[in-house]
């Protein structure tokens, strides 16, 4: 698998492939069964001029490429996206992002480049963002860690943060202050971070940074920064106080390197919670004593 997460769930707008210069495919996003109809594994090998229309295209690296191509019931679709080079294991590859711009076209002709780009920032938008807390999603960041992974060779730092007791604040209080909490850690994570720093909500109470060209002690700094913010946060007597368990962890090089950086982010962020668990713990019998 050239794809090292599992990207883009079944519902993403986002098409994308990773082939050879000849256009024979190497990879598709898991959503290829649902957007285009057709069996994934079915297609892994083909060219993909085997699902265009438009077969005559030139597949030369660039910001803009558009798509015709036609689904299993033989509707014609429109695409817009980017084509990028890469190489893995030595093997000159290229990877193919497209949106579906089909039902903002006129009459089967393209619109101006504005309104494509315009759609295209409002499908990013609602396909790469958290509503509720405003950071990026996980599809956004299981994406920018794909391209890191495979594009991009740069040092990398990675910050995992987890907002304890959610569960019990929900069941306790509802989900609103839940909600709440999570909207205020949300803006603790993200006070402290500067330029090509990317913070995402990636799961229930779950959230991640990603700082590129960074050294190991911006990360340190990055790191001890949210939790002092944590501190601060907790100073001003809020409803329910934020507690956030942090790990962090360094790369000098993001090739091939995401999911080791993830889970020693992960275990060491686990480590802190248990530690914190266990003060807890000894304080509540040291009163009760």
């Amino acid at each position: 698998m050239l794809f090292q997460s599992n990207i883009l769930d079944t519902f993403s707008r986002e098409l994308i492939f990773i082939m050879d210069i000849k256009g024979n495919i190497k990879e598709i996003s898991p959503n290829f069964d649902v957007l285009l109809g057709y069996c994934r594994e079915c297609h892994i090998g083909k060219n993909i001029r085997s699902l265009m229309i438009n077969t005559d295209i030139d597949f030369t690296p660039r910001e803009s490429i558009n798509l015709i191509l036609k689904n299993k019931d033989e509707k014609t679709l429109f695409y817009d996206g980017w084509l990028n080079q890469f190489y893995h294991n030595g093997e000159e590859l290229l990877i193919l992002s497209a949106i579906n711009i089909t039902n903002y076209l006129s009459k089967g002709e393209k619109s101006d480049r504005n309104e494509i780009r315009n759609l295209k920032e409002q499908l990013e938008r609602l396909s790469y963002y958290d509503s509720l807390t405003g950071l990026y999603n996980r599809n956004f960041i299981e994406y920018e860690m794909d391209k890191l992974n495979l594009l991009e060779d740069v040092p990398l730092g990675m910050i995992i943060c987890d907002l304890d007791n959610l569960k019990v604040i929900n069941d306790t209080f509802g989900h609103s202050e839940g909600d709440y909490l999570l909207q205020q850690a949300a803006g603790i994570i993200k006070e402290p971070l500067g330029e090509n720093m990317t913070s995402g909500r990636i799961g229930g109470d779950e959230f991640i940074v990603l700082l590129k060209n960074v050294t190991r002690d911006k990360v340190r700094e990055i790191y001890e920064r949210i939790s002092l913010g944590v501190i601060k946060h907790n100073k001003t007597a809020p409803r329910i106080a934020v507690e956030i368990s942090i790990g962090y962890s360094y790369t000098e090089s993001s090739l091939g390197a995401t999911k080791e950086l993830f889970k020693a982010a992960d275990e060491q962020m686990y480590i802190e919670k248990k530690e914190r668990h266990r003060r807890h713990h000894k304080e509540i019998i040291s009163k009760v004593i």
